[in-house]
């Protein structure tokens, strides 16, 4: 056994030996043989204690002194998230501490697991839990993080057969973690009083992230939402997020067409509406949006029907019916919006007299650098120049951007004024 296996035998750091550990510790930094280990055990007895600021500053020291230990960044990691709740910090340290070969990796990985289950990360959650359950290393502490990440799960089953294998192992090793064992009874009474509503959820989350069963999963979050009526929107969002950002946008529309029968609510019209514009249908976008209005579905969404349906038809270049509902708004509720995509339309069709009117009404409701841009582009093309500088320098006043300064560059090219049009083509070249 080398000297270094030997003195991290030997110093095994228990709640209880924690005093004389330390005292052990800092005769040998006083002697000047203190190396990265020694730190790292410094750390982990501060961390018994609850001592988080000076176990961060002594696991630095540790990684000050050998930049490849892997139980150095580990403790780092740790005891920042201890200190101050700072995550995103741990989470790159335990990936360091795992990438460098750390020998009990399962705890660090169990840990972020834990972590992105309370976050709602569930792709990720059993991502760090898959790579915790196939280490499968005969040991009490192993056990325990499997252990946590079952219990997590709602897998209680699996949950329990690991907890025996804990006091099996735990009297294997002649040793009683009383504080571990504490934390994982806390933890089944936690899930054995938890209401109805999230266990099921969770169930549901597990069998769609894990790949276990998705079509279970599934009528488990649609069987939860018409059961807990308060709970439908997270249970609708959960659905549709999971297959959305698959790109599985038919199954999207199965499901809301499932659900709309029963249940005629707002946002899963919106999230088959997403689902048709994803897949480019826009005349189904436009079936959704007229069923909406049928139904008199109130929209939470910032914009009106009229608005919405103006943009499909202004997408689809149909500028004289796109016209039609940016009017329609106007008559029922008239707002900067409304006349910004009037203007767009009338430019399209060449009416750029009346398209500057309705961009100027539209910057009386409310000053927008595209509009400014819009109408400064128009006088530009008409040849008034000065029209045209006073319009986008008003636009430059709420955004610098690329695009503005070209367009300035372009007024001032035409004005002959072109020392001050270069400068403008340097500023939108810096800006990208």
């Amino acid at each position: 056994m080398s000297k270094t296996e030997n003195q991290n035998k030997e110093l095994e750091i228990t709640f209880l030996n924690g005093f004389w550990m330390w005292f052990k510790l800092q005769k040998e930094i006083k002697s000047g043989k203190a190396n990265s280990q020694t730190y790292v055990h410094l750390a982990e007895i501060y961390l018994n204690y609850f001592m988080n600021r000076l176990a961060l500053k002594n696991a630095f020291k540790a990684i000050k002194l050998d930049k490849t230990n892997p139980e150095a960044y580990y403790l780092a990691g740790l005891s920042k998230s201890c200190l101050n709740k700072d995550f995103s910090f741990a989470e790159k340290y335990f990936i360091k501490a795992i990438n460098l070969g750390m020998k009990q990796k399962y705890i660090p990985l169990a840990i972020l697991a834990l972590k992105a289950f309370q976050d709602g990360d569930f792709e990720k959650a059993f991502d760090y839990k898959k790579q915790v359950l196939s280490i499968n290393e005969e040991t009490s502490v192993f056990y325990f993080m499997c252990t946590y990440v079952y219990i997590q799960s709602f897998m209680l089953k699996e949950s329990l057969e690991s907890f025996f294998k804990v006091i099996k192992y735990s009297i294997l090793e002649r040793k009683l973690p009383l504080q571990g064992i504490f934390f994982v009874i806390y933890f089944f009474l936690q899930n054995f009083i938890a209401n109805d509503f999230y266990k099921n959820y969770c169930r549901a989350y597990y069998l769609l992230y894990s790949g276990e069963s998705k079509e279970e999963g599934e009528k488990l979050l649609l069987e939860i939402a018409e059961k807990h009526k308060k709970y439908k929107e997270s249970c609708y969002d959960s659905l549709f997020v999971y297959y959305y950002e698959r790109e599985d946008y038919k199954k999207c529309i199965d499901i809301a067409n499932k659900i709309l029968i029963k249940d005629k609510y707002w946002k899963v019209y919106e999230y088959k509406k997403l689902s048709y514009l994803a897949l480019g249908q826009d005349d189904k976008v436009i079936e959704v949006i007229k069923s909406m209005q049928k139904n008199n579905i109130q929209t939470k969404e910032e914009e009106d029907y009229n608005i919405q349906l103006g943009k499909i038809y202004f997408k689809r270049e149909n500028y004289s019916k796109a016209l039609n509902y940016f009017n329609k708004q106007i008559i029922s509720s008239p707002s900067s919006h409304p006349f910004l995509y009037k203007g767009m339309c009338l430019e399209r069709l060449s009416d750029y007299e009346n398209a500057i009117k309705a961009y100027n009404t539209s910057l009386d409701y409310e000053k927008s650098d595209l509009a400014y841009y819009r109408v400064a582009n128009l006088y530009y093309q008409e040849k008034d120049y000065q029209k045209a500088l006073e319009n986008i320098n008003n636009g430059l006043l709420l955004n610098k951007d690329s695009y503005n300064y070209n367009l300035k560059g372009d007024i001032l090219t035409a004005m002959l004024r072109i020392k001050e049009a270069r400068i403008c083509y340097k500023k939108a070249e810096n800006l990208g």
